[in-house]
């Protein structure tokens, strides 16, 4: 996932997911994110139909900044 939260589709009423470029095809910790309205949704890859944690867009931009990416 890069510094921008990943592809998302902005003011969608249906969540468009996108999964952590960080993640593999061996089933490995993945995330996926979806721009909803005025938040982000974050959601586990292996479980899509379980509760997703949301996030204000300030919120989730003060996380990417934090975050330590190679």
């Amino acid at each position: 996932m890069d510094r921008q939260g990943g592809e998302v589709t902005h003011g969608s009423r249906v969540p468009i997911w996108t999964k952590s470029s960080y993640s593999d095809d061996k089933g490995g910790d993945c995330v996926e994110v979806a721009h909803l309205g005025s938040n982000i949704q974050v959601r586990d890859t292996k479980a899509p139909q379980e509760a997703c944690i949301s996030f204000s867009n300030a919120i989730w931009q003060a996380f990417l900044l934090k975050v330590d990416l190679p």
